[in-house]
């Protein structure tokens, strides 16, 4: 089983808005290694943010601990820190380890990393692809207290994450 790694955590010294990135690494045939980065984040001024001191490493932490719970849009679709930190654990189990890293102190760069970084789970514009979302409607939408929900999500999620092309998949 894989790692987490914080690659960075006080440089800068934390609490801090700005840009963030989960990532692996994989081997190549060749044997050379290549980071994936699978999730570009950010921290930092929002107009429904309420946090007071932003903290990219405290985005990163609620990922990896799923801490959002499964929905944040009353069940229609999957929350990002679920997808995020499903995404961690499914790498983990896969054996790889997961590293965050600050990249950037200026949270208005999100979208640039993303086009920098090319993530695994989002779009040109940052947004997570639908295929993660897992989108519901309003017919049995993802309840997290409801028994399996949790379970069934991740193990849709799995089932995303294995018929991806490259490293993240089959």
């Amino acid at each position: 089983m894989g790692n987490v790694v914080l690659k960075n955590p006080n440089e800068p010294e934390q609490p801090i808005g700005g840009v963030y990135r989960w990532f692996f690494v994989r081997t190549r045939e060749d044997g050379t290694s290549q980071e994936e980065t699978f999730y570009v984040g950010r921290a930092g001024p929002r107009r429904h943010e309420t946090v007071a001191r932003p903290s990219t490493l405290g985005r990163g932490i609620s990922e990896l601990r799923r801490a959002s719970g499964l929905s944040s849009d009353k069940g229609r679709s999957l929350d990002t820190d679920f997808i995020v930190g499903t995404m961690i654990m499914y790498l983990r189990d896969e054996g790889f380890d997961c590293v965050w890293e600050h990249v950037c102190n200026d949270p208005g760069q999100e979208k640039n990393f993303c086009n920098d970084y090319r993530p695994i789970l989002q779009d040109e514009n940052g947004k997570i692809r639908p295929e993660f979302k897992r989108h519901k409607g309003n017919v049995s939408p993802w309840n997290g207290k409801e028994s399996g929900h949790r379970t069934k999500a991740k193990d849709e999620l799995y089932g995303v994450f294995k018929s991806q092309p490259g490293p993240a998949g089959g």
